[in-house]
């Protein structure tokens, strides 16, 4: 059974994903309409990243239950810092036709598992950019600017090789 509750404040049942594009709209109007008008907060779990590029004004990425970003909704989207927030970014659907022609960037290996969490990094099987460190030790999460934190040993250097705009 799906149901908006707004009274408790919940989506359940992940209603947008199943909903009609139009229909998406008008619930995500909606919702921004009531979180305006009773200064609501809403916490929104999905990889819809078009969504949450909507409706958000901060995202937190996670990865194999840890938070690996955190960050005001347009620094995240246009500068990522930590690589799978890269990869969930290229992977997005690109709305504007004008850059679809851009070449799409696909995380390569096996999802991680729960059950058997990696030592290090959680994300070093798949990311591109892992090294022995990554692989030895599990990075802490620190600010990278004012609002903006992440939690990866190479976050510097990952932003620089990593262009969400090249084609």
């Amino acid at each position: 059974m799906k149901r908006i509750d707004f009274e408790n404040g919940t989506i359940t049942q992940n209603i947008l994903g199943a909903a009609l594009p139009m229909l998406v709209a008008q619930i995500l109007n909606l919702l921004l309409d009531l979180q305006e008008r009773h200064l609501l907060t809403y916490l929104v779990i999905t990889h819809d990243l078009n969504v949450l590029r909507y409706i958000s004004d901060r995202i937190t990425i996670m990865y194999l239950g840890k938070i690996v970003e955190c960050g005001p909704t347009d620094v995240i989207c246009s500068d990522p810092m930590h690589p799978y927030t890269q990869a969930l970014m290229a992977a997005s659907p690109i709305l504007d036709p004008h850059l679809r022609s851009r070449e799409k960037r696909i995380m390569k290996g096996e999802p991680g598992s729960l059950i058997d969490l990696p030592k290090g990094c959680n994300f070093h099987p798949r990311c591109p950019f892992a090294t022995t460190r990554c692989e030895n030790s599990e990075p802490d999460m620190r600010y990278v600017a004012s609002a903006h934190r992440v939690c990866c040993h190479l976050a510097d250097n990952v932003a620089e090789a990593y262009d969400l705009n090249a084609k």
